[in-house]
């Protein structure tokens, strides 16, 4: 099963985790591992050795750059693709890249996003850092081109989308103007309402979950969860060989039109 939270509530439940003893650079951290190695797995399905990853703005990028380092030292080939991420002397996950020698292009020096393309044209995994739970407005024409670009090289590439696929709204699941379809989505620390809800839930594709440390105490007082088949026939008894439609009582069923 998966607790399913509100960006607004997995904000509090992060911030509840740092005033407890965590960290936001080991949350990062831990979301970053996990999406590696659901990203190892995945690539384990096809004969790809190499991993495109889609670096935006915010703690999702924060993601997207932990990946790729944890991914390059498991030997893959990564590419960063950095759009409108800037600073990249303040930023430590990014100077970890870059001291390993992971290759990257800006996006801002890619002209009619020709790099992208031929990237995107090597095949392999494509993982979607780009935006995470703060989209609240339709994309840009830049974005929306970036997304674009993806998805005229499906089903050619995997994409791994980083909590969410960039475009759709956490909470409504709608999909603000554009959005990346994505084979698997790696949802951080716990599932956003708003992939359960369509039109998003036909754009993350499946749904594995990334754990980042948040205490099992305070998931207790959260409403919703998924129910898994897994878990639906855990609660089933079991069947007698010689049961009957009479062993398991009766059903009374009051329905409208």
């Amino acid at each position: 099963m998966m607790h399913i939270v509100s960006a607004e509530q997995m904000r509090a439940l992060e911030a509840t985790a740092v005033a407890a003893g965590a960290t936001w650079p080991g949350l990062m951290e831990r979301a970053g591992l996990g999406v590696a190695q659901e990203a190892l797995q995945l690539l384990r399905t096809t004969d790809a050795k190499s991993a495109l990853v889609l670096v935006g703005p915010g703690n999702n990028g924060g993601d997207g750059l932990v990946a790729a380092r944890h991914l390059h030292d498991a030997q893959i080939a990564v590419t960063l693709y950095i759009w409108r991420r800037s600073d990249a002397h303040a930023d430590a996950n990014w100077q970890h890249c870059r001291t390993r020698g992971i290759a990257e292009v800006n996006a801002a020096d890619d002209d009619d996003h020709k790099l992208l393309r031929q990237l995107l044209g090597a095949g392999g995994l494509v993982i979607d850092a780009l935006l995470g739970t703060g989209v609240s407005r339709p994309v840009g024409d830049d974005l929306a081109t970036i997304i674009a670009a993806v998805q005229d090289m499906r089903p050619s590439v995997l994409v791994l989308a980083i909590d969410l696929p960039s475009g759709v709204h956490a909470d409504s699941g709608t999909v603000m103007g554009a959005a990346i379809r994505a084979d698997l989505t790696v949802v951080t620390g716990l599932a956003k309402r708003g992939l359960f809800f369509y039109p998003a839930r036909a754009y993350a594709g499946t749904l594995a979950l990334a754990a980042i440390g948040i205490p099992d105490h305070k998931l207790e007082a959260l409403m919703s969860e998924t129910l898994s088949a897994e878990y639906s026939r855990s609660l089933l008894p079991a069947r007698p060989e010689d049961a009957h439609k009479g062993t398991f009582g009766k059903a009374l069923v009051v329905a409208g039109s």
